[in-house]
């Protein structure tokens, strides 16, 4: 990835804007650019570029800040609970594989429900 000349600064954001999928986490660069702008900061090339690095899914899903291993191996401790994770893969639309359409169209209702009177938007799948 060549991430010479892109600065904090220097993004257009209005290009960036055009496609709504573009600020998930599929588009880390988008993101964290965004960040900055909404922060009033500004960083090197070599800094996003280590942002992008220490953020990426497999870094994540090592990082026992934020992987949820001390509560896993608690719960390994009492259950028969193998292949759990709080990472899986980092596949976008993996969870299909995983959650049956009944249980979706549940978990859809109860985001809904959650989220009426917000001005929060949720696109589902």
């Amino acid at each position: 990835m060549d991430l010479e000349g892109i600065g904090c600064n220097e993004m257009d954001w209005a290009e960036l804007a055009e496609d709504r999928n573009r600020w998930h986490t599929f588009d880390l660069l988008s993101v964290v650019l965004k960040t900055c702008r909404f922060l009033g900061k500004s960083y090197t090339d070599a800094e996003v570029k280590g942002l992008l690095d220490h953020l990426s899914f497999a870094k994540m899903k090592e990082n026992p800040s934020v992987n949820y291993e001390h509560v896993i191996t608690r719960k390994r401790l009492t259950e028969d609970t193998k292949d759990l994770t709080f990472f899986r893969k980092g596949e976008a639309g993996d969870w299909k594989k995983a959650m049956s359409p009944e249980l979706s169209a549940r978990f859809d209702a109860w985001t809904a429900e959650k989220l009426r009177g917000s001005d929060y938007e949720v696109d589902t799948m």
